[in-house]
């Protein structure tokens, strides 16, 4: 804004007008000096919608109705200033697909380009009115801007502040060279018509924080997959014991909000990085119980003051203490008494001026509304943690019982097998499942009572089973087969081999590695039971075959725990709770989102129903009802805290997928695409679970996938439907289903049929 008037007015001059407009102009200009002591610069920003959402929200935090008089209309105008028309998707977020509005900018007049800091702080404010309010049109806005600011996250799981993946290197400044003379208008025009490869965005701990923080509060999980690889981020970040700040200065705020950040994710308290965190900032607090930073600490991080208090930085360090549970630290009452003490009458705090930093080191603004505004949420989040304490969030409840899951097994399935070794029967058991094929088969009179009970209890479905969404499903499994039985390769298994503790129990039986192909068989007739047409109806199998993994799990259980030395504390109960439904959240959620990524148009009503026929299993399978995830959203949040806090690198999963990639590449005899097996591991189920299961990226992979999703642009649109990638890997699954049907013969017992429609669509041929 500064520098489009600056330009209107040295036009006007040279044209020697010195009309109204001029005038205006001019009057506009003043209007943004500042005087900062002996320094005097031209503010280059007005920042109204920032201003505005940081007054409702510290107006919200303070327990004001959101249908105060005073309150509303600003509440009503921050709705208003959502950009609602398509922003040039080359500057801020060049990704395919990504929302192009929904977000907020600093400044009013600015109607295109959003920023992650001021749209994170606007949907913060909004999401705590709808604590205290029902409004849809808040609702509403919420959505657009968490649906904006999730897919402004860059590669390396970080935020910047508007352009997503133009960071050279973390933690540099936007300008790494910033300008000695921001007010120099030749200097400002030359750089933004240059725009060297100096002007960078990269991600920034501090903005993440806030990101993060703003995120959670608007409804989103902190187990959502887009912020199961912040707390690496925050690791990288970090400088010694504190972190750099964006927008604010500089350690003290960045460490401030990253602190909050982390408390939004609830990661643990106790943590080093925490701890550290925490003591250093409690360590640069100053004697009359404020906090201070000078802006010379960008350009000499080593400058540790000590620096004049400011109310700001005191307001932001306040809140960053009540929300990571030190609200009655001493530290705390000494900044708050900091605080009261240097209230002027107007309602201003006494200390050093306040600054947001635009360019480091050089170029910032000073901001006295915000002063303000950052005291009264301090205060207020001081005062309502001094009240009410602190109790756990949904979140943290949801992961207690995540936890809890973790130690308990399937109790009427236990009994059953417990019974059966007690009565030495299982072998009889075993022959009479090979004869129990059908859903709706009569169940031998000789099966033993407490199996019999077991599975008339669960022969028919119950009642609330909706057959039309389990039609849907089996329809999706008819069209996409080969894509979703390739996707159990290279993203499902892998998904369950990156489960370090459960790798354990799958490795420990021998056969997957050892006879890997039986395994796979296996699992593949479970699939094709429980999904192929009419695989829950009588005459299906879904339901037989469900049963029988279930007796087989809980035999599982009873061995490792009988006749090993099993240690549940250290390594949770084999085949848990939460790994019955992880099962079916591989099954589901990343198998459809596999199948997605390899091009296939799935809707968001077919994922849905995709996740629904595999929560029904899960419930024949003896998971809890409670555990298991109802949507898609539920889903994703589930899937996220599996990845942070149960995925990790073992031998047991390195030697699982060995060995299935291994058994894959045996059925690729052509040398370009023996290299598959790792990259398309890579490609779906990311570098994170394939550096856990020790799936190397193959020399030039990257180059590799590169050249895949070209091919996936080109067929897309010289096409329309049909893809590459989903090409080439429905033919590869096509060959490998076809090899698994022909070897299956070697197992007496084992036979892989596939009703010849479902052959006949997936173009397979055995012979």
């Amino acid at each position: 804004m500064l520098l489009i008037t600056a330009m209107m007015v040295l036009a006007y001059a040279i044209q020697q007008d010195s009309g109204p407009a001029l005038d205006r102009s001019v009057a506009s200009l003043r209007s943004m000096r500042v005087k900062l002591g002996a320094h005097q610069q031209y503010t280059p920003f007005v920042g109204e919608v920032w201003n505005t959402a940081m007054v409702v929200r510290a107006a919200m935090r303070a327990g004001k109705d959101p249908s105060d008089p005073h309150l509303k209309p600003a509440i009503d105008w921050l709705l208003a200033r959502q950009i609602r028309k398509d922003a040039p998707r080359s500057w801020q977020n060049p990704r395919a697909g990504a929302p192009r509005q929904g977000g907020w900018s600093f400044e009013a007049t600015n109607v295109f380009n959003a920023d992650c800091d001021t749209t994170a702080a606007v949907i913060s404010a909004l999401s705590l009115v709808l604590e205290r309010s029902d409004r849809d049109d808040v609702r509403k806005a919420v959505e657009r801007g968490v649906a904006w600011l999730l897919p402004m996250q860059n590669p390396d799981h970080g935020w910047p502040s508007m352009t997503r993946d133009n960071g050279k290197v973390a933690q540099e400044p936007f300008f790494t060279k910033p300008m000695q003379q921001p007010a120099d208008l030749l200097a400002m025009l030359k750089l933004a018509i240059e725009r060297p490869p100096e002007v960078t965005d990269p991600s920034t701990a501090g903005l993440t924080g806030r990101v993060v923080e703003g995120l959670v509060l608007a409804g989103v999980s902190p187990y959502h997959p887009a912020l199961t690889h912040v707390p690496d981020f925050f690791a990288k970040q970090r400088i010694g014991e504190r972190w750099w700040g964006r927008w604010g200065t500089n350690y003290v705020y960045g460490t401030a909000c990253v602190l909050r950040g982390r408390q939004a994710l609830q990661l643990d308290p106790n943590a080093e990085a925490q701890a550290s965190g925490v003591a250093w900032l409690l360590a640069r607090q100053n004697e009359d119980g404020g906090w201070g930073e000078d802006t010379v600490t960008y350009a000499r991080p080593e400058a540790s003051g000590p620096w004049p208090s400011r109310p700001d930085l005191t307001g932001n360090c306040v809140q960053a203490l009540v929300d990571i549970g030190l609200g009655q630290h001493p530290a705390a009452h000494r900044a708050v008494h900091y605080l009261l003490d240097n209230q002027r009458a107007t309602g201003a705090f006494r200390g050093a001026h306040g600054s947001l930093v635009v360019l480091p080191p050089d170029t910032f603004y000073r901001n006295p509304l915000l002063e303000i505004v950052t005291v009264l949420e301090g205060l207020a989040a001081w005062t309502g943690a001094a009240r009410g304490g602190w109790a756990p969030t949904p979140h943290a409840e949801q992961a207690a019982q995540w936890t809890a899951a973790l130690k308990r097994g399937d109790r009427a399935g236990d009994a059953v097998v417990r019974g059966l070794f007690e009565g030495g029967e299982l072998k009889d058991v075993n022959a009479l499942f090979r004869r129990l094929t059908a859903n709706g088969q009569p169940l031998p009179d000789d099966l033993p009572p407490a199996v019999q009970t077991l599975f008339d209890t669960d022969a028919a479905l119950p009642e609330d089973v909706d057959q039309d969404r389990i039609a849907n499903a089996e329809r999706l499994f008819g069209d996409y087969g080969p894509q979703i039985i390739a996707s159990l390769f290279f993203a499902a298994l892998p998904y369950a081999y990156a489960i370090h503790k459960g790798a354990a129990v799958l490795a420990g039986t021998g056969e997957l590695v050892g006879d890997v192909a039986r395994r796979i068989l296996k699992t593949a007739l479970f699939v094709t039971a429980v999904a192929e047409g009419g695989g829950m109806q009588p005459d299906g199998g879904g339901v037989r075959a469900a049963q029988k993994v279930r007796l087989i799990h809980a035999a599982v259980r009873h061995l490792c725990t009988t006749q090993l030395d099993w240690d549940i504390e250290a390594n949770n109960l084999p085949i848990n709770q939460l790994d019955l439904v992880a099962t079916a959240l591989s099954f589901s959620l990343i198998t459809s989102d596999s199948v997605i990524a390899l091009g296939v148009p799935l809707t968001d009503q077919e994922q849905e129903d995709w996740l629904y026929l595999w929560v029904v299993v899960a419930r024949l399978l003896g998971a809890e009802p409670e555990l298991l995830p109802s949507t898609i959203a539920e889903a994703r949040a589930l899937d996220g805290w599996i990845r942070r806090t149960q995925h990790g690198p073992s031998d047991a999963g390195r030697r699982l997928t060995e060995a299935l990639l291994d058994w894959v590449r045996s059925f690729i005899h052509w040398a370009p695409l023996r290299q598959l097996p790792e990259l398309m591991t890579h490609f779906l189920s990311g570098p994170t679970i394939a550096e856990a299961i020790g799936v190397p990226m193959p020399k030039g992979g990257r180059a590799i996938i590169a050249v895949f999703r070209a091919a996936d642009a080109i067929f897309a649109r010289l096409l329309r439907h049909h893809r590459a990638l989903e090409w080439i890997m429905a033919e590869v699954s096509r060959r490998v289903i076809a090899a698994m049907i022909r070897d299956a013969s070697q197992g007496a017992d084992l036979s892989l049929e596939i009703p010849p429609a479902l052959r006949a669509r997936w173009r397979v041929n055995p012979r």
